[in-house]
């Protein structure tokens, strides 16, 4: 969170006597702050804040707000209303200004604003910027502001209980039970997921989330800096800079100034500026850039992403000696973003193209970094931002159940290449559709937009997440009267949402709904009566009830946004928030960090129907941590192997179905908002689980996917760039030998971006060419082979490797022999620190260290984890067909080689 200090916009003295500009007063730093309600509690507090971290800052609360059951036990907090006060001071020249405002930016949520006992006003949401012309109520000397917050989970019983009471009912009436949270999120325009979600804890929260100010100024003040680029013509961008200001009705004239850091110098525009009913003033001009001038921005593994810095000012008229009264500075960029949505033989296409050209967008989805928004720092975002990269992602889906995120979270985005698709905050529920909540959305998209209208990563506005798929698929009985809700939904979603987004930003696609049918969901009146269709728009697909390790239970879609597997955090991650004796899988503690109904023994049934796992020992900690570790396994081989058959149906569509030219791949979920069993990649804190690893792997820019397609085997080349010669090394293992016992290089390469199938034969003839059988006996099955494949590029740069092997579960005693003689060995494998090696890539990272890891047997899974350094490895639960291999650690701190050595650990699959 970034905390502004006081600062002065602009103080002139070019003429005696007279001050020009203003000031910016940041009431969080320059005001005295207590917080005082709940049981005759009264505390300081810190602005922006919110009241459980005040309360856990002075001590009322005493553990870590996410130590074991303290999500229920602190449950009374959002039960009280809480009352912030502030006193600060003003001079009398400050008073002397002609406006002064109170400008916050986000209040968490419903409050009421009195200063010096002067009623100011109320909100009733989180995501609006509220601004109040506050002259009349201010003294010379000391002033108090009192905010009260009403309990949010009384205010949305209240508006739960007059919307049925004067309207009907807006499902759902409350979330399943196992969630443990709090009924009504979706009456109060506020973090849905802070009255909890399937992966994490109710704290619904109060306070000044958001930096609060007071605004002194005589002239127009900016509030928001607007870019759009228009790919013109051939030679030529188009690009439009428009700035929102508050200022006086007028009309008064005003000198408007901008310039593009390294690409023009600054231009000078005499405007007659006037305000509307709102204090508002709208500008904006129009200007061609020469295409050889720039560069243009590109998505992470696209090409650089290149910045400038727009600044925008406000002068005193006159042509000479201009006078700074205002000024503003967003950082832009050059670049198209389209969602191309095209007829094809059957349905239409939707794909995103980036400066002309079409790029499969590889990503995740993104959930808030903490329940408590003021938590999260920028070091932190970039942290998580960072590991998305380094996974060679290009997209994250800002998922519509959290928060519009913090600047710093696009500045980051905007740098590092990570496009944004972002949802409006409506999640999973039926919303309110009166007028005053119309009214408030209006708002919030209007402000939301304008925000962040200006960064190159945004690429894409949604209306909201799973609503219409719930709305026609009846999730919580709206076909008892489907025509209202229906109604609800357009007044809603199309008549507001859409409708601001696009006129706030034309330069955007909008879609409204995800999934969704696109273009297509609005022909048939906004709600398709299949949302889910594998020929038009993006797919949400879960299912528990198939082998998640088999490919062919996945369906062929055109974008698949959300998809993924459950596992819980890694044992390091989970101790110091429980005790030992919550670590056995049927413990209390257990049941209720799983949110997700039936969470626990479908994983446990999904583990076991590809892994060997000891049901007798989960209740020991041993067992506990084994479990966790076959987790681990679980995701991330199921999540490798649905995004490696999104990738590979990166093709034309089905000459028959016509599905699939699937062109995007956004996994749930990238982050953790707790240490609770989820489906994310990064755990809380930020460490790599083993899925992280995976992907960082599957979304290579060129990867090879063998798979089994009836009775042939299928080797596909998949590539995001043209890439010519490349050779194919395919080998053969006994998993009693590191020697292969056969191999062959075939010569191949990727006439173009896509997938393309480089190797096929029938599998039978790939284990006899393999000889996969048990010693001198017939009878060849791919249990009693390894089947390994390397792509290299014409230098002999290894690009990615890949394998088939059967299911782990039956390489073990019983199916490959009573005694194991000709499966997947025991194994005896250790890990040692080699040395310090300081190859240090860009990013959060410090220092490197070489590990060696050496094996007697083929080993799977092979994890690698150092407990207590921040960091991660080149590569983790990889597959160790050599005796020796050495991977790189790269540290986040400063440590040594015995410090390294002392908190290394390694482990394998165990294939008893």
């Amino acid at each position: 969170m970034q905390f502004w200090d006081t600062f002065l916009l602009v103080v002139l003295t070019q003429v005696p006597g007279q001050c020009y500009g203003g000031e910016v007063l940041n009431l969080g730093s320059s005001a005295s702050w207590t917080v005082s309600g709940g049981p005759n509690i009264s505390i300081p507090a810190t602005v922006p804040g919110g009241v459980y971290t005040d309360l856990t800052n002075a001590g009322v609360l005493r553990d870590n707000i996410y130590y074991r059951f303290n999500d229920l036990e602190y449950r009374w907090v959002a039960q009280h209303d809480w009352t912030y006060r502030g006193v600060f001071s003003l001079s009398r020249e400050q008073l002397e200004m002609s406006l002064i405002e109170l400008d916050c930016h986000g209040m968490d949520t419903v409050a009421n604003i009195v200063i010096n006992n002067v009623e100011i006003g109320n909100t009733t949401n989180m995501f609006v910027r509220y601004i109040w012309s506050v002259k009349h109520a201010l003294v010379q000397g000391d002033n108090i502001i009192e905010i009260t917050f009403q309990s949010p989970i009384k205010y949305s019983q209240q508006k739960f209980d007059q919307q049925v009471s004067e309207r009907h009912l807006v499902p759902p009436v409350c979330q399943p039970a196992v969630f443990q949270g709090e009924c009504h999120a979706n009456h109060i325009r506020k973090m849905q997921a802070s009255f909890s979600w399937d992966w994490g804890p109710a704290f619904p929260s109060s306070g000044i989330w958001l930096p609060i100010n007071l605004v002194f100024f005589d002239y127009p003040r900016i509030k928001y800096v607007l870019w759009e680029v228009k790919d013109s013509a051939e030679d030529m961008f188009e690009i439009k800079i428009s700035a929102i200001m508050n200022g006086q009705k007028g009309p008064f004239t005003f000198v408007i100034g901008y310039t593009l850091g390294g690409i023009f110098e600054e231009q000078f525009v005499e405007e007659v500026l006037e305000a509307d009913a709102n204090n508002e003033i709208a500008w904006s001009v129009s200007k061609d850039v020469l295409k050889s001038e720039i560069e243009n921005w590109w998505p992470n593994g696209g090409g650089s992403q290149t910045l400038y810095d727009l600044h925008v000012s406000v002068y005193l008229p006159g042509i000479e000696d201009h006078v700074k009264v205002d000024t503003m500075t967003k950082r832009v960029a050059f670049r198209t973003v389209e969602l191309v949505q095209e007829p094809l033989v059957q349905g239409l296409s939707f794909y995103f193209k980036v400066n002309g050209q079409p790029i499969f967008m590889k990503g995740s989805n993104w959930i808030p970094a903490h329940v408590l928004p003021e938590q999260v720092t920028r070091e932190y975002l970039y942290d998580l931002l960072y590991s998305a990269k380094e996974a060679h992602m290009n997209m994250l889906r800002v998922w519509g159940g959290g928060i519009y995120e913090l600047d710093e979270f696009y500045d980051i985005a905007d740098e590092l290449g990570i496009l944004i698709w972002q949802d409006f905050m409506f999640a999973c529920s039926m919303y309110p559709a009166d007028e005053e909540t119309l009214q408030t959305v209006s708002e919030e998209v209007r402000h939301q937009v304008r925000r962040l209208q200006h960064h190159a990563s945004l690429a894409l506005w949604a209306g909201n997440n799973e609503n219409e798929a719930a709305l026609r698929g009846n999730w919580y009985g709206t076909d008892q009267d489907f025509a209202l809700y229906k109604e609800d939904y357009i007044k809603l979603y199309v008549d507001v949402v859409k409708q601001v987004a696009v006129s706030e930003d034309p330069s955007r696609n909008f879609v409204v709904s995800s999934p969704s049918n696109g273009v297509a969901s609005e022909e048939e009146g906004h709600v398709a009566n299949n949302p889910y269709s594998g020929l038009y728009g993006d797919n949400h697909y879960y299912n528990y009830k198939e082998n998640n390790w088999d490919w062919e239970t996945y369906p062929k879609t055109r974008f698949a946004s959300e998809y993924g597997f459950q596992s819980y955090p890694s044992f390091e991650v989970l101790e110091p928030v429980s005790e030992i004796w919550d670590w056995s899988f049927s413990s209390a503690w257990m049941k209720h960090r799983q949110h997700h109904p039936g969470g626990n023994l479908e994983l446990q049934w999904q583990i076991s129907l590809n892994l060997f796992i000891d049901l007798d020992s989960l209740e020991n900690v041993e067992g506990f941590q084994e479990f966790l570790y076959l987790a681990h396994i679980y995701q991330a081989v199921s999540l490798k192997t649905e995004t490696e058959t999104y990738r590979r149906g990166m093709t034309d569509p089905d000459p028959v179905t016509g599905q699939g030219m699937t062109m995007g791949a956004l996994y749930w979920q990238l982050n953790d908002i707790w240490q609770g069993a989820s489906w994310t990649s990064l755990e809380f804190g930020g460490k790599w689980k083993m899925s992280h690893y995976y992907a960082e792997n599957f979304f290579k820019s060129v990867i090879i996917s063998p798979v089994i397609e009836g009775e042939d085997v299928k080797v596909y080349a998949v590539c995001d760039h043209e890439q010519q010669n490349l050779k194919l090394l395919l080998q053969t293992f006994h998993w009693t030998s590191f020697s292969p016992t056969n191999q062959s290089f075939i010569e191949t390469d990727c006439a173009k971006p896509g997938s393309v199938i480089i190797y096929q034969t029938p599998l039978s003839e790939l284990l006899k060419f393999g000889s996969c059988h048990p010693g001198s006996y017939d009878g060849d099955r791919l249990v009693y082979c390894l089947i390994t494949f390397q792509l290299f590029s014409e230098s002999d740069v290894l690009l990615h490797e890949n394998y088939l092997m059967a299911s782990p579960r039956s390489l073990g005693p019983g199916v490959t022999g009573a005694d194991n003689k000709f499966g997947l060995q025991t194994h005896n494998i250790q890990a040692r620190v080699v040395g310090l090696v300081n190859q240090v890539p860009t990013g959060p990272y410090v220092e490197s260290y070489t590990i060696a890891v050496e094996t007697d047997n083929i080993a799977l899974f092979v994890w690698l984890e150092v407990t207590g350094v921040r960091g991660r490895f080149a590569e983790n639960g990889f597959l160790l067909n050599t005796p020796t291999r050495e991977i790189m650690f790269l540290s986040k701190e400063f440590i040594s080689v015995q410090m390294l050595e002392s908190s290394l650990n390694v482990r394998a699959y165990n294939p008893k």
